[in-house]
Parts: C-alpha cells; structure tokens; sequence
C-alpha cells in the first residue's frame, strides 16, 4: 500500500511515518517508480510504535523495544510506575499499562491496534483525550494547493526582483521588454531562488509564499535545514520539478510534480532530504487573514509592475532643468519610445551629432538636415528651445522633424513638478505633437508651449505629413520650417 492509505487508516501523517522510518523502525520497499510500498507488517509494526508513543514512551524507550534491548516487561512496569507519580496523569493510561503488561509477555506478542481501540474506549467513557506525543503534520496531498500557490508566489517575487534590478541598476524601460529581457528575469530568478531561498530556509524556516500559506520547512527532527542542505534541496526543486523556468517546460515539470504529490507519492527533493512542510492548523480567522494575503500578494505584483511603468513616464530630471538635464531628458525619451537612432546621438551639450561609420554604408532616402538647436537660458536654466530648417531648391523628397520636435517637448513638459506617474502619458502625446512637425501649429500643456511655422513652395506633402516631395512642373522650391518650445 501507499503511504497515503498508511496515514488514512493509522490516523498518523507523513512526517511522523517518515520519521520512524528513519529512526529505523519500519522497512518499506522501493518500487522502481520511487514510491514506497507499505506491506501489513509496516502497518502492524506502526500501530504498536502509536500505542507505545500514546501511553508515553520515548523514541529512544520505542527503539530499545523494538531491537529488544530491553524487554517490554521492564519497560510497562517503569511506565506504571512514573504514570502514578505524575498529579495529573489520566488514570486509564495507567490502567491501559496494567493490561498489556498482564497480557503481553514479549514485544512480538503486542497488538498495537486491538490496545489503541481500549485507549480510544476509555477516552470515549472518560471524555478525555492522552496523548504524550505531540504530532507534527507534513505536507500530505491534502496540502498540494497551498504548495502550489506558494511557490507561484516566490517565483513571482523573484521574478520582480529581476525586473527592479534592470529598472533601477541598469535603466531598462519595461515597455520595450523584449526576448533579451524577459530571459534576464528568467535566468536572474532561477540564481535569486538558489541562493536566497536556501538562506531563508536556514534562518527562518520558510519563504514569503511559504509563510503566507502557513507552511513551514522542518527536518524530521524539529530543525531548520542548513544552508547546504537547503542549497541542494532548491537545487532539485529547480532541476526536477520546475525545469529550471524555462518556458512551456516548467509548465509540464509542475504539473508532473503536482500528479506525483496527489497520488500519494513523494518528489525527489523529499526522497533524498530529510524535511518535512508543517502547515499550521489555524482557526477560521487566520485562515481567512492567509486567503486576504495571498490575494494582496497578488494585487502586489501586478500593480507594482504597472506602477513601475508609470514611474517610467517620468524623465530622470524635474523642475528647472540645466542644458545637461534638458539633454539627458532627452536622452531618456529617446529610450522611452524606442527612437535610438545609430546614426545620430543627441550629446550633452544639447546637440545632434551625426556618428561616423566608416564601414556602414546607409542609403538617404529623404533630404533632412541635422537640427541645429538654439537655447535661450535664465540664471542657467533652459527657457526655450528652438530651431530654424531652411530647404531651397533640392530636388529630392524632404523629410519632416517629427522626432525631434516630440523629444523636445517631452523632455519640458516631463520636467513640470505639478505632473505625476498618473498624468503624463508619452504615447497619448504623440498623435498630437506630431502636427506640429508638417504643419504650422500651437499646442500647450501644463504652461509647456509649442510653436511650429511652415512656409513651403513647390513641395507636395505625402504619407500622412511624413515626408514631402518636390513638384518637378514647379518653378521654385523652398521650404522653410521654424519651431519652439518654451516653458514658464
């Protein structure tokens, strides 16, 4: 039999079968699948350990009986004895002591069951329970849900803290997360979950999800593991049972795993470490306070990855910016949007450059000179920015400014203190900006003003006001194209 069916009829839980296994008490066999198999002599033989263990013998008196060091005789007659010193010992246990030894000359003549049922009879004619043996409880398949969700919850924390350290060390913008990214996060959590799993394990016994479910981790003699123990054990929780997170085949390791754990077998993290999971048997209260804080846990995460990409709209200078700050907020937008260009850098003294690739040959598909950009500073504070583009007779297709004038006024309006994480949306800014680009136009925003002029001859405007070509029947070709932005 399993050991599922084991602790279904001797009312015993996994941690303690397992216990008195390792104490070398029973001797199950090893099925080729890992399961143990329990045969009617394991059962027997643990009935007689629960008898011994519920009148009040020690391990060590239970192993001293079973390897027959010393007689069961001697033992009850110490047993009695110590029973009718005790002030509040309950008389029938003592009574209970009396019969076996009257009745049982050796050990192998002891009958665990047929002594618990009068112990459980004179608890039911008394209406007091005795018990000496504190039980512990081990995660059986009635506890896989909690497990479950308690690991969805530490992979989730670790997984943030990969996504925090590429925010915040090195400046990644989430929005643009890409394949690169995401295995970043993968591979920094699989090496956060190996190095400080083992040391939560080893300090305090349990892990943020672990806690919230009311678990925690216990050899089968009471302790924490040790980090080295705990460092092996994450180590094949990682390889066997989650696939080390790799995609789609962390999924099938999980659910292998979870089968495994509801049809009574055993993972092979629990096979080759002594631990056991206690889940604490708390009252209805507490059991809803977990539920409210596993649900927050994941209100947590999600809104936390929003609220972070809402951070991120928000340039890395505010207020009154210096030429320095206007550029490196410049800089950030152009990373915000995805609109870093090889070619072209905008540097810190707040201009374009063009990059020189001697081995890259690039095709210009439209006329577009480099904006040069003018600055009027007060108490060397940037006020506004400003350019001028002047195009005469150029027989090519001439493109429009749109990036810069959006990256311009971006890097303004983000400055303004007023605004916060809520208010300023880049992307919803875009379909407005970009008028001002091909076409004379105001826009204002939280006192941040913007002017565009366009004088054009001989240019025809295509694709939206993204580019404009020239009319060859046209006699004069001109175009000239003036823009500012400026805050208060």
């Amino acid at each position: 039999m399993q050991i599922k069916d084991v602790e279904t009829q001797t009312g015993m839980d996994r941690s303690t079968i397992r216990f008195y296994e390792k104490a070398g008490l029973l001797h199950p066999d090893r099925r080729d699948n890992g399961y143990r198999e329990y045969t009617k002599d394991d059962l027997a033989s643990l009935y007689k350990i629960k008898l011994l263990r519920s009148v009040g013998f020690t391990v060590e008196e239970v192993q001293e009986i079973f390897t027959e060091k010393r007689s069961i005789q001697a033992l009850l007659t110490e047993r009695i004895a110590l029973l009718e010193k005790e002030e509040n010992a309950l008389a029938y246990a003592k009574e209970v002591c009396q019969v076996m030894k009257k009745e049982v000359s050796s050990f192998q003549e002891l009958e665990g069951e047929k002594y618990l049922s009068l112990l459980a009879e004179k608890e039911r004619d008394t209406g007091k329970i005795y018990y000496k043996e504190k039980k512990t409880r081990s995660m059986t398949h009635e506890y896989t849900g909690r497990r479950f969700f308690a690991r969805g919850i530490d992979l989730a924390t670790y997984g943030f803290a990969g996504l925090l350290l590429r925010v915040f060390l090195f400046g990644h913008i989430i929005l643009n997360d890409g394949l690169l990214e995401n295995l970043f996060d993968l591979v920094f959590a699989v090496a956060l979950m190996q190095f400080l799993e083992p040391l939560l394990l080893s300090k305090v016994g349990t892990t943020l999800g672990k806690w919230l479910m009311g678990l925690t981790l216990r050899t089968y003699q009471g302790e924490k593991l040790s980090y080295e123990e705990g460092f092996s054990r994450t180590y094949e929780v990682l390889k066997s049972g989650l696939g080390f997170l790799m995609p789609v085949i962390s999924l099938y390791f999980m659910y292998r795993s979870y089968q495994k754990v509801r049809d009574g077998g055993e993972l092979s993290w629990e096979e080759k470490f002594d631990f056991s999971y206690l889940p604490k048997e708390d009252p209805q209260k507490w059991k809803s306070l977990r539920f409210n804080l596993v649900l927050a846990s994941v209100l947590v995460f999600s809104g936390s990855h929003a609220l972070v990409q809402l951070y991120q709209t928000l340039p890395p200078h505010r207020g009154d910016l210096t030429l320095r700050e206007f550029s490196e907020n410049v800089r950030y937008y152009q990373k915000y949007l995805d609109w870093e260009d090889p070619d072209f850098i905008f540097t810190k003294e707040g201009q374009w450059k063009k990059l020189e690739r001697p081995h890259v040959y690039t095709v210009e598909l439209t006329h577009r000179q480099v904006p040069m950009l003018k600055y009027f500073m007060e108490d060397g504070k940037v006020k506004e920015v400003a350019f001028d583009i002047y195009v005469r007779d150029v027989l090519e297709p001439v493109g429009t400014y749109g990036n810069e004038v959006i990256l311009t006024y971006l890097a303004m309006l983000g400055a303004r203190e007023e605004l916060n994480i809520f208010s300023l949306k880049p992307q919803n800014l875009l379909l407005a900006l970009s008028p001002l680009a091909y076409d004379s136009r105001a826009f204002s925003k939280y006192q941040v003003e913007a002017y565009s002029q366009l004088d054009v001859k001989g240019y025809e405007e295509r694709f939206g006001g993204g580019i404009f070509f020239p009319q060859p029947e046209a006699k004069e070709h001109y175009f000239h194209y003036t823009y500012q932005v400026k805050t208060p």
